[in-house]
């Protein structure tokens, strides 16, 4: 039963990371390398508003000294993608799940 709910948990991540790849390489295609990522990152968001809701950058407090700290933090999961590549597809790193 583990297994295939690990096989289900992977087709859904593989799922979600094609979107966001795909919402990317529309970006991309669009704006072309060389922007700042504040300028990327909005267009991106709206192009996966489309198809799926993601929380991006989710803000993450640090404890320090016994005090919660709400420092700008943010915790970016499952894909790196580097909009600074000439070909979008030599700028793509997944990191989660070892997939």
């Amino acid at each position: 039963m583990r297994a295939l709910q690990a096989i289900r948990r992977s087709l859904a991540l593989n799922e979600i990371s094609g979107e966001i790849v795909d919402a990317s390489m529309k970006v991309h295609s669009a704006l072309g390398p060389g922007l700042l990522e504040s300028a990327y990152h909005p267009c991106v968001r709206h192009e996966r508003k489309r198809s799926l809701h993601v929380d991006t950058q989710v803000p993450v407090p640090v404890r320090y000294d016994g005090v919660i700290i709400r420092a700008g933090y943010r915790i970016r999961l499952g894909l790196l993608i580097n909009l600074h590549e000439l070909h979008l597809r030599d700028g793509i790193i997944r990191l989660a799940n070892r997939l």
